[in-house]
């Protein structure tokens, strides 16, 4: 960063995550590009994520249904950004799922991928779907 534009603290802590994350594929034997983080957002505010965004990130990680929907809400005009649901789904929420997140990242019964299946299958969308094993 130029001394006009300096790191935020954000950024910084982000470059370190992924300093960190970049070092142990290397030690591990694999390319570092193989390998996606996803900053979760869950409990920041709006102005956090706008901020993310402007140093280049543009998926964020939800656990719960409601939160995601008003950031997302509020941030419709950052066309680019995809949503991932990472926390426990509950089947009264799928559908708005469905409508709002790019991957759900705890598909934990039959049940609920089928309802998923269903939804996206209607609307014509197909998120990714995580299946957890315990």
């Amino acid at each position: 960063m130029s001394p006009d534009h300096p790191q935020s603290g954000l950024q910084a802590r982000w470059q370190a995550v992924r300093e960190r994350v970049d070092a142990a594929c290397r030690a591990a034997g694999r390319d570092p590009a193989e390998v996606d983080i996803l900053p979760v957002s869950k409990t920041f505010p709006v102005e956090v994520i706008r901020e993310a965004v402007s140093f280049g990130l543009h998926r964020f990680g939800e656990n719960k249904v409601q939160e995601a929907y008003r950031k997302w809400e509020a941030l419709a005009d950052l066309t680019d950004l995809r949503w991932s649901v990472i926390g426990h789904l509950q089947t009264n929420k799928a559908k708005l799922a469905v409508d709002l997140f790019d991957a759900i990242h705890t598909v934990d019964r039959p049940s609920l991928a089928e309802k998923l299946a269903r939804l996206g299958d209607a609307r014509g969308v197909s998120p990714q779907l995580f299946v957890q094993v315990n």
